[in-house]
């Protein structure tokens, strides 16, 4: 984190950054704009991303919801909106998924909102018409706002909806195995 202050009072006072820098804006930001030479990032990341590549190698009898989500990515419009509640499918979409501008990706991030996909697909939907807007969800997220199928029938919105059933909450169950040694608490 950086932080700009004109007031030396005011630095690192609420939390620690890792660069402090008092002064006038007018002065400090051109500073900030000069470009980095990152060739050398990028060719550790080239590496890292080549040598822990995603694998698609199918686990079982069922749909790999990563593969199923790859194979969507590479089919969608470029200009498609995916909304995401929260949980494993969460986790796949920005993982498996590539978008062609950030404000494709509409998710909650960290916050944990299950039930946030459908209402913010159709708030997408709405601000945009003419694209298409998927709402990626899985079994759990999708009963916490279900009623909202309700308006997307009123407002006849074309969203579409990819629902991931796999009959429990996968993130919670998930923790359970790797956190507290398979210890299920309302999760089959």
């Amino acid at each position: 984190m950086i932080h700009l202050d004109i007031d030396p009072a005011e630095l690192n006072k609420l939390r620690q950054a890792h660069v402090a820098l008092q002064g006038d804006l007018n002065t400090l930001l051109p500073a900030l704009q000069q470009p980095l030479a990152i060739d050398e990032w990028r060719r550790h990341n080239a590496a890292m991303r080549s040598e822990h590549a995603c694998r698609y190698d199918h686990p079982g009898e069922a749909i790999y919801a990563p593969l199923l989500l790859k194979l969507l990515s590479e089919r969608k419009p470029a200009d498609c909106v995916v909304t995401t509640d929260v949980g494993q499918h969460q986790m796949w979409s920005a993982q498996h998924m590539t978008y062609s501008r950030p404000e494709n990706f509409i998710t909650s991030s960290g916050l944990g909102t299950m039930g946030f996909g459908l209402p913010a697909a159709v708030g997408a939907q709405v601000a945009r018409p003419n694209d298409t807007v998927i709402c990626i969800s899985g079994d759990g997220s999708f009963m916490m706002n279900v009623q909202e199928l309700g308006t997307v029938k009123r407002k006849q919105l074309p969203l579409k909806i990819v629902l991931l059933d796999n009959q429990r909450l996968g993130m919670v169950r998930q923790w359970q195995q790797l956190f507290f040694q398979e210890r299920y608490s309302e999760t089959p």
